[in-house]
């Protein structure tokens, strides 16, 4: 059984990295390889990540953390997500009071690393109390990131190729979720669900790190003041 896991673990892996780096290519290939396509390009990237480390947390990870390590029910990990969902919804309203952002890559970046150290808090055991502020706050993270990214494809995408960029920018998300969710079922088996939660957020923050050392999403300028 247990050969059997590792083998279905290296599968999700290796589907993941193939559908991550179809999405690129596919995307690259409607236009060229300008500063815009590698743009979208590197939000692809980061939309695959989110999927894999932050959905399959949310999906399995935190349920059983609840179970296993504050021994809660249905109840408490209903608190935990109005709390997330709290969190989204106030940043999503946040961002319309604000207006439009123009260093939408940084916005992402930073939303992302947010994102992980939040995630990284929920894993450290400080209690049911700090584990629903922590997951409010991530919420709050993916609201900005999931706007932020969805703003960049849309901007940066040509016109005639938007509908087709956008279908492959959900299927990076959508397609990346079920092998997420496989992936921290496993882990969660190997090293327990704290430890998962740490691990994922510490591999979210290098993809971030990694991306904002090698590309040019930081830089990004949609050159578009509000008012």
């Amino acid at each position: 059984p247990k050969r059997a896991q590792h083998v279905a673990l290296v599968d999700a892996e290796v589907g993941m990295v193939c559908m991550l780096y179809g999405c690129k290519t596919s995307i690259d290939a409607s236009q060229g390889c300008g500063a815009e396509i590698s743009s979208m390009s590197t939000v692809v990237m980061m939309n695959c990540a989110m999927a894999v480390f932050f959905m399959g947390s949310y999906m399995v990870t935190v349920p059983l953390l609840i179970r296993e390590v504050y021994g809660g029910t249905s109840a408490q990990l209903s608190g935990v997500n109005t709390a997330n969902g709290i969190g989204l919804m106030l940043m999503v309203l946040y961002l319309l009071r604000l207006g439009y952002i123009r260093r939408q890559g940084r916005a992402l970046i930073l939303a992302h690393a947010a994102g992980a150290i939040a995630l990284a808090t929920a894993s450290l055991g400080l209690g049911f109390g700090a584990l629903i502020v922590s997951l409010g706050c991530w919420g709050m993270s993916g609201g900005a990131a999931v706007t932020m990214s969805r703003t960049i494809m849309q901007e940066q995408a040509p016109p005639d190729q938007r509908a087709r960029v956008m279908a492959l920018f959900s299927l990076s998300f959508m397609g990346a979720g079920p092998l997420g969710a496989l992936y921290c079922g496993m882990m969660v088996q190997w090293l327990g669900p704290e430890t998962t939660l740490l691990v994922n957020a510490t591999a979210m923050f290098i993809v971030v790190t990694l991306i904002t050392a090698k590309s040019s999403l930081w830089q990004l300028d949609s050159g578009v003041s509000d008012g």
